[in-house]
């Protein structure tokens, strides 16, 4: 499938690319080194992207959230990971990551782990990460699971949990699923509001 799309990239031409300066390039991604200005275009525009990161040329690939949000490129790997790696050693581990979003985690995690399974709610997510991966040369288990319902194996000896329990109407109730299936460690990080700060939404999140 994704050789597929990357044919249909191949046959559309653009007229202009997208260089960025003052951004570190990313070796992580080799692929994208290989495509052309048009060819890149077309793919940051083919998915509604809302992270990005750079080539080895400094060019832009995925895009902003808002003008104010992820405005700076994606760092891999993330700090965060190569601490995990540093006190847990990944080599030999199975990894699961709950919330990929756009693979960019599961890119650098796929670099140092024996096994990665990654799992989010959002099918939209599924086809950004698996096009993100594979320009990295990477082919981890990407699956769509609704990760609220708490029935999916979360079997694993470390769990990645970054960004998604603040997403969840009852993350406890999560963590209490997922937590015994984890054999060595969890990292996670995710925000907090004290009950002074928490906002109410019309469904009552």
């Amino acid at each position: 499938m994704i050789n597929r799309l990357l044919r249909k990239l191949r046959s559309h031409a653009e007229p202009a690319g997208l260089p960025l300066t003052g951004h570190p390039p990313s070796d992580q991604i080799p692929q994208l080194d290989t495509l052309s200005d048009a060819e890149l275009e077309r793919l940051n525009e083919l998915l509604p992207w809302s992270s990005w990161v750079t080539d080895g040329a400094g060019r832009r690939f995925g895009n902003r959230f808002s003008p104010n949000k992820r405005v700076a490129p994606e760092e891999i790997p993330d700090p965060r990971i190569v601490e995990l790696d540093r006190r847990v050693g990944l080599a030999d581990k199975k990894v699961l990551e709950i919330g990929y979003f756009e693979g960019n985690h599961t890119i650098a995690l796929c670099g140092l782990a024996h096994q990665v399974v990654a799992i989010d709610s959002r099918i939209e997510n599924v086809a950004k990460t698996l096009i993100r991966c594979a320009m990295a040369n990477q082919f981890p288990a990407v699956y769509c699971v609704d990760v609220e319902s708490g029935s999916y194996d979360y079997s694993c000896d470390v769990m990645h949990h970054v960004g998604v329990l603040y997403h969840l109407r009852d993350p406890v109730a999560h963590l209490a699923a997922a937590l015994p299936q984890v054999s060595t460690a969890l990292m996670l990080d995710t925000h907090v509001a004290p009950d002074s700060e928490a906002l109410e939404e019309e469904a009552g999140v």
